[in-house]
Order: C-alpha cells, then structure tokens, then sequence
C-alpha cells in the first residue's frame, strides 16, 4: 500500500514515526515540533521551510490529540496537502485487533495525501 508512495516526501507533527518511516522506506521531510508540547522556535520553522522546499514535501499530518491549527497553517503558506495521521486510533475500537486496524488506518492516510 505505502510502496506507491513510497518516496513522496512528508512532513509530521513530531518525531514519533522514525522507526515507521525507516521500516517502510518512507521520505519523512521533517517534524514540525520536536516537543509536542513545546511550540516550534522561529528558526527551527525557517529550517523547516528550507526542508520542505529542498525536499519537495507534499504532504503535511497533524494528530487529532494535538490540534491542527499549526499544520493548516503551514500547508496554506507552503501549498502543501494537509492530513491526519492518529498513531493513538481513537476511531479504532479496543481489542486484538486493533494495533493492525491502526497501522491500517495511518497507512491509509498516508497513501491518500500522498497520492497525486
């Protein structure tokens, strides 16, 4: 599913998808915010705007349990595609099954923002 889209850079709303990433050979082009819950200083959104361009991102994620008004932002400033990655599955309901529905479910975002 990801192999399609496999080197179509993206940007993340922080660093908690580098093992995913590595695994699937994916192109991570960035993270907004190294610290979630810190904002992002003026001159890590200025490498991260030098990244995005220098890289060609497409794509830009947000989280649902963070908000996305950073990431919208950001995706009308540098006309990026803009969606939800939600690597807690708050959609997704409890039970053995559920860490593949997850893994499903942020596969799925990736490959339709991706996808041209």
């Amino acid at each position: 599913q990801l192999a399609a889209v496999s080197e179509r850079p993206f940007v993340v709303l922080h660093p908690a998808y580098n093992y995913w990433v590595k695994a699937y050979g994916l192109q991570q082009a960035g993270v907004i915010s190294p610290n979630p819950e810190q904002g992002a200083s003026a001159s890590h959104i200025a490498d991260l705007r030098q990244s995005i361009a220098k890289q060609s991102a497409f794509c830009i994620f947000a989280e649902p349990q963070f908000g996305n008004r950073k990431v919208q932002a950001l995706a009308q400033q540098l006309n990026l595609r803009a969606g939800i990655l939600d690597p807690l599955g708050a959609d997704i309901a409890a039970g053995p099954k559920a860490y593949l529905a997850i893994l499903g479910a942020m596969a799925a975002a990736l490959s339709d923002c991706l996808a041209q």
